[in-house]
């Protein structure tokens, strides 16, 4: 049976996974959310998708929409300008607990230049994909299309490893040089699915269940620490330090600017505008993926307060040391309960079924050191 697969962003609102059911033929393998357009935009509805693959039982996937620009035309703007995107592609990443053991490589969203020269592209798109190789351990998948084969089709002479998701529209799939064969082909963006009122971008996958399972590295959901969650409103990501991160998203997709092969030419949506977050901005840090969090076992006495933001201490460094080893990693472990350990807690809470109240009573606390 072919094995297919779904991809989404915002324009999509919310998806309920366990819901879809392809109407042709197919089995519905993987899916594919997009975390970020450029430096500053997230998808607000990436966090619900990210867990909502998982529960579903799919191989899940990632994705960045590319920005190519630069502050100049110098090899080191350029390569300061895609290092800036992919940092904040993975810290949405890292922020939801990063890529692991079934989940598909991340991909790069790649259709526009921005008035960067071929050679200028390539160096770009080499440097982004470098940066995420090296901090996911696998090489990403590029998507493209009609774009590539208009603006580099016998220039590339490199795809760096990196998989090509082919963006290409009707019966047959035309592979741009320097790939030889499609891993993934987005064949339409108008699928029709039961379980979704609107059109969804709709995916083959090339080859057996076996070859997917190579390329997501093991079964779908096979880590175990990836924490299923409900589907929620978004919440901020605290620890980006974006000055000018979006406040408010409207979700209003872009109009198209060059279609080649009938390929979508912006195939998500325009960043909007931003929302506003009242909650306090901690200061940069890097998260790593951490392994799956250990089995359960006796939690240690509880504090005698409740822990909650503005409070600091050693109980509150015991706290975010053990969501770190479950897997919720985007908080620091200094000891301060700042609004990055709020929200984890939040996380946590709605993991439990738990009113979301981001403090951690003594329920909370015996909770995570006894729930699976």
């Amino acid at each position: 049976m072919k094995l297919a697969g779904i991809d989404v962003s915002n324009n999509n609102g919310t998806v309920d996974w366990h819901a879809l059911r392809l109407q042709g033929e197919g089995e519905l393998a993987f899916g594919f959310a997009k975390a970020t357009d450029g430096r500053t935009y997230d998808d607000r509805f990436f966090a619900a998708n990210w867990h909502g693959m998982r529960e579903r039982g799919l191989h899940r996937g990632a994705y960045h929409y590319a920005e190519p620009q630069a502050a100049g035309s110098s090899a080191a703007a350029i390569r300061s300008a895609a290092q800036g995107e992919a940092e904040h592609f993975l810290s949405v990443l890292d922020h939801v607990g990063g890529v692991h053991a079934g989940d598909m490589p991340p991909a790069l969203d790649l259709e526009t230049s921005h008035g960067l020269t071929p050679q200028q592209l390539l160096l770009w798109v080499e440097t982004w994909v470098e940066r995420v190789h090296h901090h996911v351990g696998r090489p990403p998948i590029i998507y493209t299309g009609g774009f590539w084969k208009g603006s580099l089709a016998g220039i590339a002479h490199d795809h760096w490893g990196c998989p090509l998701w082919l963006a290409q529209y009707g019966p047959r799939a035309q592979v741009p040089p320097p790939w030889e064969h499609w891993t993934i082909w987005q064949y339409t963006s108008s699928g029709a699915v039961h379980g979704h009122a609107g059109p969804l971008d709709l995916n083959w996958f090339h080859s057996t269940r076996a070859e997917l399972e190579k390329l997501a590295g093991g079964k779908a959901g096979a880590h175990a620490g990836a924490h299923a969650h409900p589907h929620v409103p978004h919440v901020p990501h605290p620890h980006l330090p974006h000055p000018h991160l979006p406040a408010h998203h409207h979700d209003a997709p872009a109009p198209p600017t060059h279609a080649h092969d009938g390929a979508p030419a912006h195939h998500h949506d325009a960043p909007a505008p931003p929302p506003h977050h009242d909650a306090p901005a901690p200061a940069a840090a890097h998260f790593s993926p951490v392994p799956a969090p250990p089995p359960p076992t006796a939690p240690p006495p509880a504090p005698d307060r409740v822990l909650q933001y503005g409070v600091q201490g050693p109980d509150v460094r015991m706290w975010q040391v053990r969501m770190y080893e479950r897997g919720y990693v985007g908080m620091r472990t200094d000891g301060v309960f700042d609004a990055a350990c709020a929200e984890q807690t939040r996380w946590f809470q709605l993991y439990l079924r738990l009113p979301a109240t981001q403090r951690v009573d003594e329920r909370v606390w015996r909770a995570a050191w006894t729930a699976p």
